[in-house]
């Protein structure tokens, strides 16, 4: 497992606290529906598709919750634990296996890839009206 919360320092680089950005209901939707479903839960155990089947009213949870961690700079740790395993590249057996033998995937919580698909927008949108 690794621990790290970089995401607090790029919110509150990006995100002042007299900006006045905030994340709306649509931007959050399509955050949601933009990850691909059937993938591996997080280290909180929640799935894409957790979120997508609750109750409409998750989006405006989602968009409230979202906006106050942009607004006071603060993202929670839970958001930066994830969980790293390693992959074979090769199919079969082989006689000696290496480290340069397998590649690592990370599986992240559901939520912090939602909250990272919202601010990638606000980024995006930052950095080109800024040029």
């Amino acid at each position: 497992m690794h621990m790290y919360n970089c995401c607090s320092i790029l919110v509150t680089v990006i995100f002042d606290s007299k900006s006045d950005c905030c994340i709306d209901i649509e931007t959050v939707d399509r955050a949601i529906y933009r990850i691909s479903p059937n993938k591996a839960a997080g280290i909180d155990g929640l799935t894409i598709e957790h979120i997508q089947y609750a109750h409409p009213s998750i989006v405006v949870i989602l968009r409230t919750l979202f906006n106050i961690m942009l607004r006071t700079g603060h993202v929670p740790d839970s958001f930066g634990v994830d969980l790293t395993t390693p992959i074979q590249k090769f199919k079969g057996h082989k006689r000696s296996v290496t480290s340069d033998d397998f590649r690592g995937i990370t599986i992240c919580p559901i939520l912090s890839k939602i909250f990272e698909h919202c601010i990638s927008n606000f980024i995006t949108c930052h950095t080109s009206n800024q040029q």
